[in-house]
């Protein structure tokens, strides 16, 4: 989010603490060429960049601009130096600050045989993280949190949080499937009308009033789409697994979940997937999936919308509801995208094996 320089924190590395970003000579390094100079009569201390733009003639106060000074103004320029001041013209000063904005021309500095002009980043826009308090915060550390596949106990009690193998009813219970009477909830409703692990994700999602099911529908496209397309696995779709972990946590169970998502889910699937079909975009050319990757994609999460629209009513599940029938409708459209199969099996063949005994 914009925010001003001067409203801002910058992260001191040396002492692992917050200051303000304009008080940090180190900061201020980061933004331009030029020494960290303290801006005078600044409270609290601020600091601004100084910048040597002429050299001074000792003997009789002449100045000298720089080369890349005077290429800035385009013409000559005059400075009236005395002991304690240094001033030219507002027309010269105005055009200064036009190659500054949206820094300021602080004032000018004479120091030795060098003259020196200090910019003033007080204004300056920058993005920030904004954090729970509201304040805006420049680059602030990261940290990297490792995700095991090994949840079954809980960290802190040692309870056990997974099922041992072969506890089926304990998993169902500790998945939301089953109420403490062993009948099953709404999840456990929209879970059985899939396999394995789809249903445990999709039904997380629809316990999520505030996630539109015309949005759910492009999302699904990550459900079998394996780790391909990881390019663009910061869109909107992130949703669809944030709702998953919301529901199961880091949870892993052998077939159905892995870290809290089904096993085949691929991140960044929906967003290929949207681009593809409603934008017509190729395919980046340093991508990791080709056409067949995304034809196959396409093709699963069409069948599998098919799937949702055929799946058996819950007359009391509003939501599962609205699934069906954002699939039926995003169905209409696109169904025939790829040449896929029937909805109904075809009649199986028949195989006949006949062998002649070898005498």
């Amino acid at each position: 989010e914009p925010r001003l320089l001067s409203q801002c924190l910058h992260h001191d590395e040396k002492t692992n603490s917050y200051r303000a970003a304009l008080s940090s000579p180190a900061f201020l390094k980061t933004l331009d060429r030029g020494k960290p100079t303290r801006i005078p009569d600044s409270d609290p201390d601020r600091f601004g960049l100084s910048r040597q733009i002429a050299r001074i003639n000792e003997k009789n106060n002449q100045v000298k601009p720089m080369a890349w000074f005077r290429n800035w103004l385009g013409e000559s320029i005059e400075f009236t130096l005395s002991q304690t001041n240094v001033e030219i013209s507002d027309a010269q000063r105005t055009k200064i600050q036009s190659h500054l904005a949206p820094a300021t021309l602080h004032s000018f500095k004479a120091r030795g045989r060098f003259l020196y002009m200090i910019v003033d980043y007080h204004d300056q826009p920058a993005d920030a993280l904004i954090d729970a308090h509201g304040q805006g915060l420049l680059d602030p550390p990261t940290r990297s949190v490792t995700h095991t596949a090994d949840t079954s106990y809980e960290s802190n009690t040692g309870a056990l949080l997974s099922p041992e193998p072969g506890t089926v009813a304990h998993a169902w219970r500790k998945l939301g499937l089953v109420d403490a009477n062993g009948a099953p909830t709404t999840r456990g409703k929209v879970f059985s009308r899939f396999q394995r692990g789809e249903g445990l994700v999709i039904a997380a999602a629809l316990e999520d009033d505030q996630y539109p099911t015309e949005d759910l529908v492009w999302h699904l496209a990550n459900i079998r789409a394996g780790h391909r397309f990881a390019d663009h696995d910061d869109g909107d779709s992130i949703r669809l697994s944030a709702a998953a972990r919301e529901a199961f946590g880091t949870q892993s169970h052998d077939g159905y979940l892995e870290t809290g998502l089904c096993p085949t889910y691929g991140a960044g699937a929906a967003e290929a997937v949207r681009a593809y079909l409603e934008a017509h975009l190729p395919i980046p050319e340093n991508a990791d999936y080709g056409a067949g990757d995304l034809e196959r994609t396409v093709s699963e999460w069409l069948s599998l919308l098919r799937h949702i629209t055929h799946a058996p009513a819950l007359p009391d599940t509003p939501r599962w509801n609205e699934l069906q029938a954002s699939s039926t409708n995003l169905l209409k459209i696109h169904t025939k995208t790829l040449q896929l199969p029937p909805s109904l099996p075809q009649p199986l063949l028949t195989h006949k094996l006949r062998m002649r005994p070898r005498w």
